[in-house]
């Protein structure tokens, strides 16, 4: 492990939510007030699960004042159990502007926020059918993205996409440590 920057002290992250409330660390050998980290914190399905990332994610730029669009692709939000929160027709309208000023087709990508490995994806050029195929959820379906699709993002030598998995310790004192290796994930 590898020490980190600190975050400043009043970050929102808050470790050992419910589960390491009740036990008494005392016991195993931590000072009175220092709770160690869990493998759990509240509001981990903000990181997580594909809509409240999107969602951080925009109030981050907002709050620093960046262009979201610097760091994350074009992202619109559907909620089958609260149609009147989905972004149907800032989609169209976005899809529509690509189309007129930019002259790209506008292949968008439909993802599941509680999806995993790839599983019910969705990759299409046709604004009808992403637009059909987000209002067919029935009311009991999760929540849905719909993104930008990357044309030509960043691939492995071989053509293939990737992600990078690193591990990060928060101690008690807001210190960072990332640990020295990571995984690429092809």
């Amino acid at each position: 492990w590898k020490a980190h920057r600190s975050v400043r002290p009043n970050s929102q992250l808050i470790l050992a939510g419910a589960q390491a409330g009740k036990l008494d660390w005392r016991r195993l050998g931590f000072g009175a007030g220092c709770v160690p980290l869990v493998n759990y914190y509240r509001g981990f399905e903000r990181l997580t699960q594909k809509v409240p990332m999107v969602q951080s994610l925009r109030h981050y730029a907002e709050e620093t004042g960046l262009k979201i669009s610097q760091f994350l692709p074009a992202s619109y939000l559907f909620f089958p159990a609260k149609p009147e929160l989905s972004e149907f027709q800032l989609l169209a309208e976005d899809h529509e502007r690509r189309r007129q000023v930019c002259g790209e087709r506008g292949c968008w990508i439909l993802k599941s926020s509680n999806g995993a490995k790839g599983e019910g994806i969705v990759i299409s050029e046709d604004i009808e059918h992403v637009l059909n195929f987000l209002q067919s959820k029935p009311s009991t379906a999760g929540p849905w993205v719909a993104q930008e699709y990357l044309e030509r993002p960043l691939l492995l030598s071989g053509g293939r996409k990737f992600d990078i998995r690193s591990w990060v310790f928060l101690a008690h004192d807001f210190r960072i440590y990332l640990f020295s290796d990571s995984v690429v994930r092809t």
